[in-house]
């Protein structure tokens, strides 16, 4: 419905702040479109349910001793009867529902039809994740430099580039910001469970990156290996003080 009421579309350039492989895509609507009626949709308690296939290898007999050899012989039928020269799209759509109807039968009677509510109240909708990081203020800064850019993007002027710039500096760097308030708690966090809650650290530590985490020990900063080899020396070396204490004391 709304494709009659776009006015505009447009793919922009790559931006490592708005995404890290997605280009921004620009869509304008035209409000001005009246749009046909289109009756509401009921909410009752089965709106929400969806019905999916799911093949099951022990009912593999039954779902073929249950496809209707009549119904598959009238569809060959009809397939070798076409006029090709006079196939239209609902020619096509009526074969293709012929052949959903024979696969669902047989698919219903072997039980392979599995019914299930999706937790989205939404069909169709996607929850988007955010970073645990970015907050209320990342997501004014983030607001603040599309709209710089979309300025700018418009006008092309000097005055537009400066704010452009000046955004996108406040933005990257409110988000370096919560980034390091976000890890600085994770970590005291883990030092304070580590002897407290075993449990609740190691469900901590398992929910942490562990791509970033990759990433602050990679090779490429010998700095941050040095420091995470001297810390398990020392652990190391604090075991083996331990096990000797142990022994002397035997």
């Amino acid at each position: 419905m709304l494709f009659k009421c776009i006015s505009y579309f447009n793919i922009e350039n790559f931006d490592p702040i708005l995404s890290d492989i997605h280009c921004p895509v620009v869509i304008h609507f035209d409000t001005s479109v009246i749009l046909e009626s289109v009756d509401t949709l009921s909410h009752d308690d089965n709106s929400n349910v969806v019905y999916k296939s799911k093949w099951k290898n022990n009912n593999a007999n039954v779902f073929l001793e249950n496809l209707n050899d009549e119904n598959i012989h009238d569809l060959v039928e009809k397939l070798e009867n076409l006029d090709v020269n006079n196939i239209n799209v609902e020619t096509v759509n009526n074969v293709i529902l012929n052949c959903n109807s024979i696969i669902k039968n047989a698919a219903d009677k072997a039980d392979m039809i599995v019914e299930f509510k999706p937790k989205n109240s939404r069909p169709g909708v996607r929850s988007k994740k955010c970073k645990p990081y970015f907050n209320q203020d990342c997501y004014l800064k983030r607001k603040a430099y599309r709209k710089c850019k979309n300025l700018h993007w418009r006008l092309q002027r000097a005055e537009t580039k400066e704010n452009l710039i000046a955004s996108s500096r406040e933005y990257k760097r409110t988000l370096n910001k919560q980034f390091r308030e976000y890890q600085k708690s994770v970590i005291d966090k883990l030092k304070n469970l580590r002897k407290s809650d075993s449990k609740a650290y190691w469900s901590l530590l398992n929910k942490c990156d562990t791509k970033e985490v990759s990433m602050q020990i990679s090779p490429s900063d010998p700095l941050k290996l040095l420091h995470y080899c001297r810390h398990f020396e020392s652990l190391l070396r604090k075991t083996k003080q331990d096990c000797n204490l142990a022994t002397s004391y035997d």
